[in-house]
């Protein structure tokens, strides 16, 4: 069986931020980023290297991470962003 994504309108407010956030993506950084992570030999349960790595990516562009330990081999990524508004971080969990 064959689903299809439905495709929403963006409010105009949304279309602008979806755009400001395109605009910043230095798509040789991505690549490099990219290339990084998928250098770091982490099979399933024993992602700790690869953790550790993408917070200190996030530390490097100032968002706030901490990696977050599930045994000594593996843990989770965990960054916390603060918008403009009032509504709560935006907060990202990796394995």
């Amino acid at each position: 069986m064959d689903q299809k994504t439905d495709k929403h309108q963006l409010s105009a407010e949304q279309q602008q931020s979806y755009e400001s956030a395109c605009a910043k993506i230095n798509p040789e950084r991505l690549k490099q980023a990219i290339y990084d992570v998928t250098g770091i030999y982490s099979p399933t349960g024993a992602e700790r290297e690869a953790s550790e790595f993408m917070v200190d990516s996030m530390h490097s562009v100032g968002i706030d991470a901490f990696y977050q330990p599930v045994n000594e081999l593996s843990g989770n990524c965990v960054g916390y962003v603060k918008g403009t508004g009032d509504s709560d971080p935006l907060r990202k969990a990796s394995a």
